[in-house]
């Protein structure tokens, strides 16, 4: 969350999207006990893995800021453990 709420109100934020996510979540459960038993497991599992493929491609592409020094000296760190 502090990558994606940058600022005060970092609760705020955090309830907002619990919030669209359960509006997101509840119609789904509905249907996808039907959809499995009309379709079969199998298929069902088939149509969920593709359906997935647009959330992974967005998460992919997602604008998180990262400090590349921090990410340095944390591998740097982690070398020093390992020797």
């Amino acid at each position: 969350m502090q990558q994606m709420s940058p600022g005060k109100y970092h609760m705020t934020h955090y309830a907002f999207c619990t919030a669209i996510m359960n509006l997101v979540r509840v119609p789904t459960q509905a249907i996808s006990g039907p959809l499995a038993d009309h379709v079969g497991y199998k298929t069902f599992f088939i149509i969920v893995c593709f359906a997935s493929i647009p959330s992974l491609i967005v998460a992919w592409f997602a604008p998180f800021q990262r400090d590349e020094k921090a990410d340095q000296d944390q591998e740097a760190a982690e070398l020093a453990k390992e020797t």
